[in-house]
């Protein structure tokens, strides 16, 4: 084995106009934590109405069920999470969801709740009808994907308004309203949540969506102080169920940090932290149009910030993020765009984002609207799959990848990761539109094999439109350092997605090279008594790490050779260092 086995790749790219070469390092050693698969989740409006030109209601998401275009796109981004409310009103905007009958609007198809506004009546299970909310959820899970339900709004016999005003598209002013008991709302909508993990097997809920607009009341008409009595009755009466506890994630509120220098949201996470309210997460929304992605990273630190000042143990949830305006269509299905988003979302990664719902998974209106195409599907005239899309769906080949690894770049966007067995490295980068071709050089330090293959894929608009995923353009196995040099020159002005994957070379494993420099395993994967040659090296310090980076054991070596007891180790993954005299060694023990 040779000490740091950098392996250099040279590529021509575009990144920022740069005219120096943009320099990539990873260190295969250093694994930072998990690495959560942020770049399918979406939020989605259309699966609770189904779709059409115009809109029409059809009975709940029938359409999406029956249409094998969609299916098939569908099996091709393979969302993680789709995030849904469990009945919001605003969309499609016929008649009937926006009356000022009261008799039509509490009998819409999405409530779930028509029973006394009490507590005895909270407790009747025949006062609850789940058939809409259970339809929804099931139509998440077909696509694979996991349902993340945002709880908007107020049930309508709960609500403190019943009189709508028609001010507001959003519900006339009803469901987006206080409750005039919260109590009662928290006992419903504790019981909401119970059918939901019980029934349905749904673990992610966050209360309530937008309550700090600097437009107006759009989803929330009332107070701060009445959201948070609401959200802390519903938490308590959560939290006052061994069974359903400990097992969901619950969060608030998808703040916009829009109100007043975010006093809103600053008030709500002082009141949670006085009444020690119960919020594994923060929800937030971090739109901008003056971004090419559409996300704001300061929102995440707003959100980081008051996380750490109230809620120490919360995760930072993003659930919608996007462009939703301020470009044309063209450009909301340019590869340019997709390759914005992926930049963005290793820049969460880096800021402790662990779900990342863009908005939208399908456009949202007609194609004739000026709002219509901020989705990663094409509905109309067809249902298709847009280049910007393209990006996001090349990232499922690297999704195997569960353990970050420490990656930087001078110019690039850039996150790497190890398969579960440490078999597999995946890098990911991203090359901007730029004016002129740059080289890209990848670097990547203590990899656990003597000899490694590398595989080169690249998305780029010249290859996007015969489009059968990322195109495989290199494929090398080197021992050492590289004795080439591999330049390529690519179209100016065209930005590029571009994926390694580094394995073994099965032709000079670790345990039977004989390469100088290597040492030996046996057996391998390793029992309870493994042995460590070390041929000619000597002295130095054997250190066994785990997948998430911690030391589990080590070894001071003073000879040629060593029996390693490892009785006491779990089973799994592990990097086995030496670090000798004058050289570093690292390779790859899997322990039964």
């Amino acid at each position: 084995m040779r000490q740091g086995m950098l392996i250099p790749i040279l590529i021509g790219a575009c990144l920022h106009s740069a005219a120096q070469p943009v320099l990539i390092t990873v260190d295969a050693a250093n694994i930072t934590g998990d690495l959560p698969w942020i770049w399918n989740d979406y939020h989605e409006t259309h699966l609770r109405y189904g779709y059409g030109n115009p809109f029409f209601v059809t009975g709940p998401h029938v359409q999406f069920h029956d249409d094998p275009a969609f299916i098939a796109v569908m099996a091709q981004i393979r969302p993680r999470f789709l995030r849904v409310t469990n009945y919001m009103f605003e969309n499609p905007p016929t008649p009937d969801h926006v009356s000022a009958d009261t008799t039509v609007l509490k009998q819409l198809p999405e409530e779930f709740y028509d029973g006394p506004n009490t507590l005895a009546g909270a407790d009747d299970p025949a006062n609850y009808d789940f058939t809409y909310i259970d339809s929804l959820v099931a139509t998440v899970r077909s696509y694979g994907s996991e349902p993340f339900l945002n709880l908007s709004f107020t049930p309508f016999p709960l609500a403190a308004n019943k009189a709508p005003s028609g001010s507001v598209l959003w519900d006339n002013t009803v469901r987006n309203g206080p409750a005039s008991d919260p109590m009662v709302y928290g006992r419903v909508m504790y019981h909401f949540v119970k059918h939901c993990y019980d029934e349905l097997g749904v673990t992610w809920f966050e209360g309530w969506n937008e309550p700090d607009p600097f437009l107006g009341p759009f989803f929330w008409t009332g107070t701060m102080q009445q959201l948070f009595d609401m959200y802390n009755a519903m938490a308590n009466e959560i939290e006052a169920d061994p069974a359903l506890a400990p097992n969901i994630h619950l969060g608030c509120c998808g703040f916009t940090f829009n109100f007043f220098l975010n006093a809103f949201a600053t008030q709500f996470m002082a009141a949670a932290e006085q009444a020690d309210t119960r919020m594994d997460f923060i929800g937030y929304h971090p739109y901008s149009i003056g971004t090419p992605s559409g996300y704001d990273p300061g929102r995440t630190v707003i959100a980081a910030a008051l996380r750490d000042l109230y809620r120490p143990n919360a995760e930072l949830v993003n659930t919608e993020w996007g462009l939703l305006g301020g470009v044309d269509r063209e450009q909301w299905a340019d590869l340019d765009y997709g390759l914005a988003k992926v930049r963005s979302m290793i820049g969460m990664l880096d800021e402790g984002v662990e779900i990342a719902t863009q908005a939208v998974l399908t456009d949202i209106f007609d194609d004739t609207s000026s709002t219509c195409c901020p989705g990663v599907v094409q509905l109309w005239p067809q249902v298709a799959i847009k280049n910007s899309t393209r990006p996001l769906i090349a990232m499922n080949m690297v999704r195997t990848a569960t353990h970050r690894v420490g990656a930087s770049s001078t110019d690039s966007a850039v996150v790497a990761g190890w398969t579960p067995g440490m078999d597999t490295l995946w890098v990911v980068a991203t090359a901007d539109t730029g004016i002129a071709p740059v080289q890209v050089q990848l670097s990547i330090a203590d990899l656990p094999w003597a000899s490694a293959r590398i595989e080169r894929f690249e998305l780029t608009e010249t290859t996007i439109d015969v489009w059968n995923g990322p195109t495989l353009v290199e494929d090398d196995v080197q021992t050492d350092v590289w004795g080439d040099t591999l330049v390529h020159t690519v179209d100016q002005g065209s930005g590029r997605l571009i994926i390694w994957r580094v394995t073994e070379d099965q032709g000079m494993s670790v345990a039977s090279s004989g390469t100088p420099g290597a040492f030996a395993l046996f057996p391998q994967p390793a029992e309870d008594l493994v042995q460590v040659d070390l041929g000619m090296h000597g002295k130095g310090t054997l250190m066994l790490k785990d997948a998430a980076g911690r030391t589990a054991r080590t070894w001071a070596i003073t000879g040629q050779s060593m029996l390693l007891d490892l009785s006491e180790v779990p089973a799994g993954a592990y990097l086995l260092s030496w670090n000798g005299p004058v050289r570093k060694i690292t390779t790859r023990l899997l322990k039964h």
